[in-house]
């Protein structure tokens, strides 16, 4: 099953072996948001994100999603398939 989050989407991360790009600083799709990104943070898994964009990875085809921690406002890089949908937005 192909998963498909959108901005504004409620996510939580599956497990702790997610795939967190937490080096990615250069990703594409991170403009505007760089000053958010923390290099070598890791996102909790007991914790709701919101979707903030989604893009594919500079390399190769994987969809990323750039998930945001609405208590400090960090942004964290992470594969679709390593986030549950938690609540669609509107």
């Amino acid at each position: 099953m192909t998963k498909n989050f959108k901005k504004g989407d409620e996510v939580r991360i599956i497990n702790n072996s997610a795939n967190v790009y937490f080096r990615y600083s250069t990703w594409t799709y991170l403009d505007g948001w760089r000053n958010n990104f923390v290099e070598n943070s890791m996102p909790s898994t007991n914790k709701i994100y919101e979707i903030i964009l989604a893009g594919k990875h500079d390399y190769d085809n994987r969809m990323l999603a750039l998930i945001q921690d609405r208590d400090t406002t960090q942004v964290f890089i992470v594969d679709f398939d390593d986030l549950e949908l938690i609540k669609e937005h509107d």
